[in-house]
């Protein structure tokens, strides 16, 4: 693991605390929307921590199949 993938993984993990903590803060005060949020942000940045290329071949093939075949702009 290099020191890059390591730092990505405790600053991921830092803010998926974050994340939990504010959960459970809008799960008690009842706020439903907070709670969903917080939910779909949670499991969209655990996507990118813990499987980066695979949300980086998501996100090419999102481009290339909106925006890049639209304007010709193709992602390698």
């Amino acid at each position: 693991m290099t020191f890059e993938e390591m730092a990505l993984k405790i600053i991921g993990n830092i803010f998926l605390v974050v994340l939990v903590v504010r959960a459970f803060g809008a799960y008690f005060k009842k706020e439903w929307g907070d709670l969903a949020t917080e939910i779909v942000f949670a499991v969209v940045l655990a996507g990118f921590i813990y499987f980066t290329d695979q949300s980086i071949g998501i996100l090419k093939w999102l481009w290339n199949a909106t925006l890049g075949a639209w304007f010709g702009m193709q992602a390698p």
